[in-house]
């Protein structure tokens, strides 16, 4: 990292923009915080992907996991890493609802042999590792900046404890992301708005992250394309002398190109001092605005008394050898056409090619007694001598043919572009004519010859002028500094870039930046910070599940804290806050649905930061819900809880072949082994328990394992559904069998004799119902077999069309109907 003098003493080189329009640097941290509060702000009832259904299949094939009506939450972005070879950005989205159903293949027929319900206390987290390099960042019409996740790369899902696996269900949901309409597959990063500023209108923009050295965490660049640029620019590499462009004691840097400001504000200027004539605007290959021309029209400026010092006769007894004379050149117009501007290099060239016969006429002197003799002679002269008069008042004709030059560069100290001239005149100091003087003795003479000897001298001097002119160049050098101070001094000598700039940053960054200095020692850079009114003040969280009807203490470090809570649109009840920060969710009698949102906010003046709160009905919840494994199997049970009141207890409905538990170290977690039959011990097929976990406040979920001492011979199939109910068939060696004793063994409704299971889908009951057939073989013992049905019976209640199926070594493929 460096100071911002050092920053911008190496920015003061050369252009470091690599031909974008704009390049903004961000502290990597902060802005993840900021886009963390951002995620909150936006956050609403429809901030949710529509359900998603999918199916993935086990790298042996035998094995297929399906994802029914899986609910995401919003996409969380966050830049993870610090490397513009390697630059990656991270996007999350957590899955809050749905159900997970693993599915094996027996005898050609896929059959359910786990489920598991997913809500926020537990649930898999869809990752989307972004390569920034294919993630293109898109304007829209309305100025929404949008990250294309189309090409997104690297998704996965975290539902099995198999990377491969997780890699499959990645794919799913990327083919899911490539197959949306636009608006569904873009990331919204924020929104600008289109000013005046018709060439610095963003058209799209590549993001990259950049370290910071050693110790920091780095920050993250917003490349950015212009709408009337041909092509993006370079991009910065590695070991480049490309540095970090954040400033110490700041968090944001913005670059943009001067001539975006230079050449239009002269266009601007123009027309207030050129009286007709046109302006053009050039652009070059980039599609910056490269210089400006002009075209006809004339700057009118007005007459200037100009003073050259000439020698006295000694004849008129003056004490002083040399007095000052005052002349004018008479009616300045000169003719704009030609005058060009010319951005290169970091500043603005000026040339003005002026060739035109300027006209001088004698007005006076600098001194009182030879002011009254010259009036005194104009007098005499039109009087008595006409001839001298029309001699006299003739104007001296000089053509001039000069070019005037100059530049405005930037300034290391402000957002000021200063002229500099380079045309060849001098500071203007009073010139002396060197030349002939006549040398007479003082005789007393007439007031008429007084005035005659008077007149001589005037017309030595008009001669004198007009000799210079020839000899010296005096007067072609005063018009030239007239030209040069008089009509450059019409334009802006000064050029402030400061409000277009801030007008720029505003529309374009909003709230995102507060800029606190604006310089341009080349290009225009702003310092400031990111949005310090999101990110000043910090929470002890920010989000946070709770129970419904429970408090939590929110805290900060910062002073004179204003709390409020408000509801996420759509979502109901807020619950209430103190003064002290101490959050009450409401009743659960209060929540419609499994879940709500909430927002809570701490205020202080000019900053506050939110926390997204989620307030469950449900305070407990375990998975697998029902899982069918062999009997050697351990199976890992998993529980989440809200409670905080000791830890959870565990138990296994007993009978006489019931499995046992091992709770976790932290409760959280257990071990469920299946009975171990003794020596000689005749076992079932499969022996079903049914294990309970509960909290110290008396909640209780229940799931259900289903250790296989066997493949069972008997297979229970799905023969036909209907609304509300299912045929269920039992087969033997592949063809049907009847005459079978049918049994719900857990879960909700009721089965006839016939196989039909009925339930009442209404009622919010389980997720799965287990049901069991055993039949008499007679010598060959009892066959017996069982089917774990999913709840809601029919597939369009729990899955919707369009569905994604990845198969291994096969790809990803678009399925009607799981």
């Amino acid at each position: 990292m460096a100071s911002k003098s050092e920053l911008i003493d190496w920015m003061a080189m050369e252009s470091r923009l690599l031909k974008w329009g704009m390049i903004a640097a961000f502290d990597r941290a902060t802005l993840n915080r900021f886009l963390l509060q951002e995620y909150i702000r936006r956050f609403s009832d429809e901030s949710y992907f529509p359900p998603i259904c999918g199916m993935v299949s086990s790298a042996s094939n035998d094995w297929q996991y399906r994802f029914e009506g899986f609910v995401l939450d919003t996409p969380r972005v966050s830049f993870e890493t610090a490397a513009l070879d390697n630059s990656k950005a991270d996007m999350t989205l957590r899955v809050i609802g749905g159900n997970l159903l693993s599915k094996k293949k027996i005898n050609g027929q896929w059959q359910v042999r786990e489920i598991e319900w997913i809500d926020p206390l537990q649930g898999p987290v869809l990752k989307l590792h972004l390569k920034l390099s294919d993630v293109p960042g898109l304007v829209s019409d309305g100025g929404e900046l949008l990250l294309d996740l189309k090409h997104s790369s690297d998704f996965t899902l975290t539902f099995t404890d198999e990377s491969y696996e997780n890699s499959l269900g990645g794919l799913v949901f990327k083919e899911l992301f490539e197959s949306l309409p636009d608006a569904q597959r873009r990331f919204l990063l924020g929104r600008i708005q289109r000013g005046e500023h018709e060439l610095m209108h963003p058209q799209s923009f590549i993001m990259r992250t950049q370290s910071a050295g050693e110790g920091s965490e780095g920050g993250v660049l917003g490349l950015v394309r212009m709408e009337n640029a041909r092509y993006n620019g370079d991009e910065p590499t590695p070991g480049s002398d490309f540095r970090y462009l954040v400033a110490d004691d700041h968090t944001a840097t913005v670059m943009m190109d001067t001539r975006y400001f230079s050449i239009p504000a002269l266009a601007r200027e123009l027309p207030q001092v050129i009286s007709g004539g046109t302006s053009k605007i050039n652009y070059g290959n980039q599609g910056f605005p490269s210089g400006l021309e002009v075209s006809g029209g004339v700057l009118p400026l007005a007459e200037t008394s100009y003073t050259v010092r000439m020698p006295v006769p000694e004849e008129f007894g003056y004490p002083d050898r040399y007095v000052n004379i005052r002349y004018a050149i008479h009616d300045i117009s000169v003719p704009a056409d030609g005058l060009k501007f010319e951005a290169r290099d970091g500043r603005v060239d000026c040339s003005w090619p002026v060739k035109q016969i300027f006209n001088v006429l004698i007005m006076g002197f600098d001194n009182a007694w030879f002011m009254m003799m010259y009036t005194l002679a104009v007098t005499y002269a039109a009087v008595s001598r006409p001839d001298l008069i029309e001699r006299f008042l003739t104007l001296v004709p000089v053509t001039v043919d000069t070019t005037v030059t100059g530049y405005y560069s930037g300034q290391k100290n402000s957002a000021n572009l200063v002229y500099t001239s380079t045309s060849p005149v001098s500071g203007g100091l009073p010139q002396t004519v060197q030349g002939h003087q006549r040398v007479r003795t003082h005789e007393p003479t007439p007031p008429d010859e007084d005035l005659d000897r008077f007149w001589e001298f005037l017309l030595t001097v008009h001669d004198a002028i007009g000799g210079l002119v020839l000899k010296d160049g005096l007067i072609l050098h005063e018009i030239a500094k007239s030209i040069e101070n008089e009509a450059l001094n019409l334009l802006p000598i000064e050029i402030s870039m400061k409000e277009p700039i801030s007008s720029v940053l505003k529309l374009n960054f909003g709230e995102v930046v507060q800029v606190s200095d604006i310089v341009a020692p080349y290009d225009a850079v702003a310092f400031g910070d990111i949005s310090p009114a999101r990110t000043q003040v910090q929470l002890n969280t920010y989000e946070h599940i709770l129970a419904a009807g429970e408090s939590y203490q929110f805290s900060t470090a910062s002073a004179l804290v204003r709390w409020s809570v408000e509801a996420v649109p759509g979502m109901g009840e807020p619950g209430s806050i103190d003064s002290r920060g101490l959050y009450t969710a409401p009743a659960a009698e209060l929540i419609e649905g499994a879940f709500t949102r909430v927002r809570v906010t701490a205020a202080t003046t000019g900053s506050q930061a939110t926390a997204l709160l989620t307030i469950m009905r449900n305070v407990l919840q375990v998975n697998p819900q029902v899982k069918a494994a062999s009997n050697t199997e351990e199976v890992e049970l998993l529980a989440s809880t809200l409670s905080t009141g000791g830890k959870l207890s565990w138990s296994v409905t007993e009978h006489a072949m019931a499995g046992s538990l091992e709770p976790a170290a932290d409760g959280l977690s257990a071990t469920y082994r299946a009975y171990e039959p003794k020596d000689g011990e005749k076992m079932p097929s499969y022996v079903l328990d049914e294990i309970t976990v509960s909290d110290t406040s008396g909640n209780t979920r229940v799931c259900h394992q289903i250790a296989m001492h066997r493949e069972p011979l008997l297979e229970v199939q799905i023969h036909a559904m209907n609304e509300g109910s299912v045929q269920l068939e039992s087969r033997f060696n592949g063809g049907p069998i009847t005459g079978g004793l049918w049994e719900v063994i857990a879960g909700p409704g009721d089965v006839d004799a016939t196989g039909r299971y009925t339930v009442d889908e209404t009622l919010p009951a389980s997720r799965y119902a287990v049901v069991g057939c055993a039949v008499d073989g007679g010598p060959l013992g009892i066959f017996d077999g069982f089917i774990i049905l999913p709840l809601p019976l029919t597939e369009p209640q729990r899955a919707l069309p369009g569905s994604v199926e990845v198969v291994a070594g096969q790809g990803v493929r678009k399925v009607h109907s799981l």
